[in-house]
């Protein structure tokens, strides 16, 4: 389980670094969509702007909900997966 952890960050990182959005933005928009009880407003002005650290905080809150919306059997968590193994 760790080195799935330390595998999905690494790709990630890799990810983030081609792509012109951040991890936090992904954060951002995961929890807006699957979790629609948290104040996107907050959340897009807290991470608006993240660099260095606060993209590895993001890349591991946006991990760690996944894997707890997976185990919670959070349809949201189960329709990103499906869809990531269909690609």
């Amino acid at each position: 389980m760790r080195s799935f952890f330390i595998a999905s960050f690494s790709l990630l990182a890799t990810a983030a670094a081609c792509v012109p959005s951040s991890v936090c933005d992904e954060y951002v928009d995961y929890m807006c969509d699957c979790h629609p009880e948290e104040d996107c407003a907050e959340l897009r002005t807290i991470h608006q702007d993240a660099v260095g650290e606060e993209l590895t905080d993001c890349s591991i809150a946006l991990n760690e909900q996944k894997e707890a919306d997976v185990v919670s059997e959070n349809e949201c968590a189960t329709d990103q997966v499906t869809d990531s193994a269909a690609k």
